[in-house]
Protein backbone atom coordinates (compact mmCIF):
# COMPACT_ATOMS: atom_id res chain seq x y z
CA UNK A 1 0.00 0.00 0.00
CA UNK A 2 1.32 3.41 -0.74
CA UNK A 3 1.92 5.65 2.19
CA UNK A 4 -0.16 8.65 1.31
CA UNK A 5 -3.20 6.24 0.71
CA UNK A 6 -2.42 4.83 4.03
CA UNK A 7 -1.97 8.44 5.99
CA UNK A 8 -5.57 9.00 4.05
CA UNK A 9 -6.73 6.00 5.81
CA UNK A 10 -5.30 6.38 9.00
CA UNK A 11 -6.54 10.41 9.09
CA UNK A 12 -10.22 9.28 7.84
CA UNK A 13 -10.15 6.90 10.72
CA UNK A 14 -8.77 9.12 13.46
CA UNK A 15 -11.23 12.35 12.10
CA UNK A 16 -14.74 10.26 12.29
CA UNK A 17 -13.39 8.55 16.06
CA UNK A 18 -12.48 11.80 17.19
CA UNK A 19 -15.25 12.96 16.59
CA UNK A 20 -17.97 10.08 17.32
CA UNK A 21 -20.76 11.21 14.41
CA UNK A 22 -20.10 13.18 11.61
CA UNK A 23 -21.85 13.90 8.48
CA UNK A 24 -19.25 13.67 5.18
CA UNK A 25 -19.90 17.33 4.41
CA UNK A 26 -18.03 18.31 7.76
CA UNK A 27 -15.51 15.50 6.84
CA UNK A 28 -15.13 16.77 3.36
CA UNK A 29 -14.16 20.41 4.76
CA UNK A 30 -12.07 18.74 7.44
CA UNK A 31 -10.11 17.35 4.28
CA UNK A 32 -9.81 20.74 2.64
CA UNK A 33 -7.36 22.29 5.38
CA UNK A 34 -5.32 18.66 6.73
CA UNK A 35 -1.98 18.16 6.41
CA UNK A 36 -1.99 15.16 4.75
CA UNK A 37 -3.74 16.50 1.88
CA UNK A 38 -0.62 17.82 0.32
CA UNK A 39 -2.53 19.12 -2.96
CA UNK A 40 -5.65 20.19 -1.25
CA UNK A 41 -8.05 18.51 -3.56
CA UNK A 42 -11.36 17.91 -3.18
CA UNK A 43 -13.06 14.85 -0.98
CA UNK A 44 -15.46 13.55 -3.56
CA UNK A 45 -18.36 11.24 -2.06
CA UNK A 46 -17.60 8.23 -4.28
CA UNK A 47 -13.86 8.04 -3.05
CA UNK A 48 -15.14 8.24 0.73
CA UNK A 49 -16.98 5.36 0.39
CA UNK A 50 -14.45 3.68 -1.57
CA UNK A 51 -11.99 4.43 1.23
CA UNK A 52 -14.68 3.25 4.04
CA UNK A 53 -15.09 -0.35 2.31
CA UNK A 54 -11.13 -0.54 1.96
CA UNK A 55 -10.64 0.74 5.39
CA UNK A 56 -13.11 -2.40 6.40
CA UNK A 57 -11.76 -5.11 3.70
CA UNK A 58 -7.99 -4.09 5.10
CA UNK A 59 -8.10 -4.01 8.50
CA UNK A 60 -11.49 -4.71 9.86
CA UNK A 61 -12.49 -1.20 11.26
CA UNK A 62 -16.05 -0.36 10.33
CA UNK A 63 -17.10 3.32 9.44
CA UNK A 64 -20.85 3.44 9.47
CA UNK A 65 -24.05 5.49 8.50
CA UNK A 66 -26.81 6.29 11.01
CA UNK A 67 -29.24 7.40 8.59
CA UNK A 68 -31.49 8.70 11.47
CA UNK A 69 -29.07 11.22 12.81
CA UNK A 70 -28.60 13.18 9.49
CA UNK A 71 -26.52 10.55 7.53
CA UNK A 72 -23.98 10.77 10.32
CA UNK A 73 -20.85 8.46 9.94
CA UNK A 74 -19.03 6.29 13.11
CA UNK A 75 -17.16 3.92 14.22
CA UNK A 76 -18.78 0.32 14.96
CA UNK A 77 -17.41 -1.15 17.69
CA UNK A 78 -19.35 -4.71 19.14
CA UNK A 79 -20.71 -4.35 22.41
CA UNK A 80 -18.05 -5.31 25.02
CA UNK A 81 -15.71 -6.06 22.75
CA UNK A 82 -12.13 -4.29 22.57
CA UNK A 83 -11.48 -5.69 19.05
CA UNK A 84 -12.16 -2.34 17.20
CA UNK A 85 -10.57 -0.28 19.55
CA UNK A 86 -7.24 -2.56 19.51
CA UNK A 87 -7.19 -2.35 15.51
CA UNK A 88 -7.38 1.56 15.63
CA UNK A 89 -4.27 1.55 18.13
CA UNK A 90 -2.55 -1.01 16.13
CA UNK A 91 -2.94 1.73 12.85
CA UNK A 92 -2.06 4.48 14.91
CA UNK A 93 1.21 2.94 15.95
CA UNK A 94 2.08 2.33 12.50
CA UNK A 95 0.85 6.20 11.61
CA UNK A 96 3.10 7.66 13.92
CA UNK A 97 5.82 6.12 12.62
CA UNK A 98 5.05 7.81 9.08
CA UNK A 99 5.65 11.22 11.15
CA UNK A 100 8.71 10.10 13.18
CA UNK A 101 11.24 12.36 11.00
CA UNK A 102 8.64 14.75 11.09
CA UNK A 103 8.75 15.06 14.57
CA UNK A 104 12.50 14.52 15.12
CA UNK A 105 12.96 17.32 13.00
CA UNK A 106 11.06 19.78 15.39
CA UNK A 107 14.04 19.08 18.07
CA UNK A 108 13.49 20.20 21.57
CA UNK A 109 9.90 21.57 19.95
CA UNK A 110 8.31 17.91 20.83
CA UNK A 111 8.46 16.00 24.50
CA UNK A 112 7.53 12.82 24.89
CA UNK A 113 7.47 11.01 27.81
CA UNK A 114 6.24 7.86 26.64
CA UNK A 115 5.58 6.25 22.96
CA UNK A 116 2.55 8.21 21.74
CA UNK A 117 -0.67 6.67 20.99
CA UNK A 118 -3.47 9.23 19.96
CA UNK A 119 -2.20 11.47 17.31
CA UNK A 120 -5.94 13.55 16.34
CA UNK A 121 -5.09 16.39 14.24
CA UNK A 122 -1.36 15.74 14.74
CA UNK A 123 -0.88 16.30 11.16
CA UNK A 124 -1.97 19.22 11.01
CA UNK A 125 -0.06 20.76 14.21
CA UNK A 126 3.47 19.40 12.93
CA UNK A 127 3.01 21.08 9.66
CA UNK A 128 2.01 24.36 11.20
CA UNK A 129 4.56 23.87 13.70
CA UNK A 130 7.10 22.91 10.38
CA UNK A 131 5.81 25.91 8.28
CA UNK A 132 5.20 28.24 10.84
CA UNK A 133 1.48 28.36 10.02
CA UNK A 134 -1.33 30.23 12.34
CA UNK A 135 -3.89 27.00 12.92
CA UNK A 136 -8.01 27.93 13.37
CA UNK A 137 -8.78 26.03 16.29
CA UNK A 138 -12.55 25.27 17.57
CA UNK A 139 -12.40 24.19 20.98
CA UNK A 140 -15.12 21.74 22.26
CA UNK A 141 -16.07 23.72 25.43
CA UNK A 142 -15.84 27.68 26.05
CA UNK A 143 -12.87 29.32 27.38
CA UNK A 144 -13.62 31.03 30.27
CA UNK A 145 -13.34 34.45 28.30
CA UNK A 146 -16.14 32.91 26.12
CA UNK A 147 -14.40 32.17 23.58
CA UNK A 148 -14.89 28.99 21.34
CA UNK A 149 -12.70 29.64 18.74
CA UNK A 150 -9.12 31.17 18.52
CA UNK A 151 -6.29 31.57 15.85
CA UNK A 152 -3.27 30.03 17.16
CA UNK A 153 0.43 29.67 16.74
CA UNK A 154 1.41 26.29 17.34
CA UNK A 155 4.72 26.70 19.68
CA UNK A 156 5.26 22.94 20.87
CA UNK A 157 3.58 20.34 21.19
CA UNK A 158 4.34 17.14 24.27
CA UNK A 159 3.12 13.75 24.84
CA UNK A 160 2.70 13.42 28.70
CA UNK A 161 -0.43 11.78 30.88
CA UNK A 162 -1.25 9.71 27.70
CA UNK A 163 -2.53 12.43 26.08
CA UNK A 164 -0.92 14.75 23.18
CA UNK A 165 -0.79 18.48 24.61
CA UNK A 166 -0.35 21.81 22.28
CA UNK A 167 1.41 24.66 23.42
CA UNK A 168 1.12 28.21 21.86
CA UNK A 169 0.08 31.74 22.02
CA UNK A 170 -3.89 32.96 21.32
CA UNK A 171 -2.91 35.78 18.25
CA UNK A 172 -5.37 38.03 19.31
CA UNK A 173 -4.97 38.11 22.94
CA UNK A 174 -1.26 37.13 23.26
CA UNK A 175 -2.30 34.53 25.99
CA UNK A 176 -0.39 31.51 25.88
CA UNK A 177 -2.75 28.36 25.92
CA UNK A 178 -1.90 24.57 26.63
CA UNK A 179 -4.70 22.58 24.87
CA UNK A 180 -5.23 18.24 24.60
CA UNK A 181 -5.61 18.23 21.31
CA UNK A 182 -8.46 15.58 22.44
CA UNK A 183 -10.27 18.48 23.25
CA UNK A 184 -10.41 20.65 19.81
CA UNK A 185 -13.58 20.07 17.84
CA UNK A 186 -11.31 21.12 14.69
CA UNK A 187 -8.09 22.08 13.59
CA UNK A 188 -7.70 24.15 9.89
CA UNK A 189 -4.31 25.10 8.53
CA UNK A 190 -4.34 29.21 7.43
CA UNK A 191 -2.36 30.99 5.13
CA UNK A 192 -1.44 33.42 7.94
CA UNK A 193 1.87 33.04 9.53
CA UNK A 194 3.85 33.79 12.51
CA UNK A 195 7.53 34.20 14.16
CA UNK A 196 8.17 31.71 16.66
CA UNK A 197 10.18 33.09 19.51
CA UNK A 198 13.93 32.01 20.00
CA UNK A 199 13.87 32.16 24.02
CA UNK A 200 10.57 30.01 24.09
CA UNK A 201 11.06 27.06 26.09
CA UNK A 202 8.10 24.26 26.52
CA UNK A 203 9.29 22.47 29.25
Amino acid sequence: MKRDLFRRYVWLIDTVRHAKKVRFEEIADKWLTSAVNEDKSPLALRTFHNHRHAIDSLFGIKIECDRSDHHSYYIHEETGKNSTRLKIWMLQRLGYSDIDNDLKAMGNRVVLDSLPEDKCGLYDVIQAMQDNNVLNIVLSEPMNNGKESIFYAPYGIKFTDDKWHVIGKDIETGDIHNFRLESLKSIALTHATFIFPKDFSIA
